[in-house]
């Protein structure tokens, strides 16, 4: 599926929507201030994380079968102990990517950890993007359970 953009103002007010974090809140405010005055304020899109279908079987594809930049990727552990590595994965439908495809790794280790990565030029993603949490950095096979996963969103851009 192509990307479905909407104006960056409404995709502010849905990731608002989802956390209440202060941390996070000025950290996407920096974004969007960025965004306006030097990327023309352009059109974005949205994906949430869903911590239940990030961990079914090849991740979560989020529909986007296309070029795109990642501009923003956030997640909050559940209140879960165990490791887990959060990952975003170049490609257009599952997470059985070789290891040249994983864009973002990162460590939740206890519940509740928070991890928000902006990246105000964009990452650049070829194919598409799927999101998925296993239990070993590095580990393309073993997927944690969804209690040990997290929620949140990513925002992309043409």
């Amino acid at each position: 599926m192509a990307l479905a953009l909407e104006s960056a103002g409404r995709v502010r007010q849905k990731a608002r929507a989802i956390t209440r974090n202060p941390y996070v809140f000025y950290a996407l405010k920096a974004f969007f201030l960025y965004h306006a005055e030097f990327n023309s304020n352009a059109d974005l899109q949205i994906l949430e994380i869903d911590a239940a279908t990030a961990i079914a079987g090849d991740g979560q594809d989020h529909g986007i079968d296309a070029a795109c930049q990642l501009y923003v990727a956030f997640v909050q552990k559940l209140n879960e102990g165990t490791d887990a590595w959060f990952r975003v994965i170049d490609d257009a439908d599952n997470d059985s990517e070789v290891i040249g495809d994983v864009r973002i790794e990162a460590a939740l280790l206890e519940g509740n950890d928070v991890f928000i990565a902006v990246y105000p030029n964009g990452l650049p993603f070829a194919d598409g993007v799927v999101s998925t949490f296993t239990t070993t950095p590095g580990d393309t096979a073993t997927q944690v359970t969804a209690a040990q996963a997290g929620n949140g969103f990513l925002i992309i851009g043409a």
